[in-house]
C-alpha cells in the first residue's frame, strides 16, 4: 500500500503545484498535538511524523475525491475495485486512524475552489455507510470540526 501512497501524492503535489516542503511547513504546529489522537505511542522522530502524516493524509484525501469523482477507471493508480474495501477497512481501524486536524490542514492546502471539507467528509461517511448497507443523515461542518477522527464521524 505504501507504492500507491507515494504514488498518490506525487500526483497531488504535481496537480497542486506544491512541493513537499511546503506541506511539512504546514505540519509544524500539528506535529506535536497529533500524537495524543494515536492508540499507541508514537517513537519516531518529529520529521518522520510529520512526513508520515502527510503521505496518509495527502492518501486519504485523494483517495476521498476518487470515490466522490469515479474519474475514468484509467487514471487510477491502482486497481480500486480490488483495492476499495480493503482502503475502507483501513480508513476505520482504530490503529489506522489520522487526526481530522491533519486531514483538514491538508485539505486547505488541496482543495479545489469550490471544495469544502465538510462536504468531502460527507461524502466518505455516505459512501462508507451504503458500502456497509447503513443509514446516515450527513454532518454538519461543526460536528466534523469536534470530531477527532474518521473514526468517529462513521459512528456518530
Amino acid at each position: 500500500m505504501e507504492k500507491y501512497k507515494v504514488r498518490m501524492l506525487r500526483l497531488l503535489l504535481d496537480r497542486t503545484n506544491k512541493r513537499l516542503e511546503d506541506y511539512m511547513a504546514s505540519m509544524r504546529g500539528i506535529k506535536e498535538e497529533a500524537p495524543k489522537y494515536y492508540a499507541s505511542d508514537i517513537t519516531m522522530d518529529g520529521d518522520k511524523f510529520g512526513e508520515m502524516m502527510i503521505v496518509d493524509g495527502c492518501f486519504i484525501l485523494e483517495f476521498l475525491r476518487i470515490v466522490r469523482e469515479k474519474p475514468d477507471r484509467d487514471k487510477f493508480i491502482f486497481n480500486m475495485n480490488l483495492l476499495m474495501p480493503d482502503i475502507f477497512r483501513d480508513l476505520v481501524l482504530f490503529e489506522n486512524q489520522l487526526p481530522l486536524s491533519v486531514l483538514s490542514k491538508l485539505f486547505e492546502l488541496t482543495k479545489a475552489e469550490t471544495e469544502t471539507f465538510a462536504q468531502l467528509i460527507n461524502e466518505f461517511v455516505k459512501h462508507f455507510c451504503v458500502h456497509y448497507m447503513v443509514e446516515k443523515e450527513p454532518l454538519d461542518a461543526d460536528k466534523i470540526d469536534e470530531s477527532p477522527h474518521l473514526l468517529h464521524l462513521v459512528y456518530m
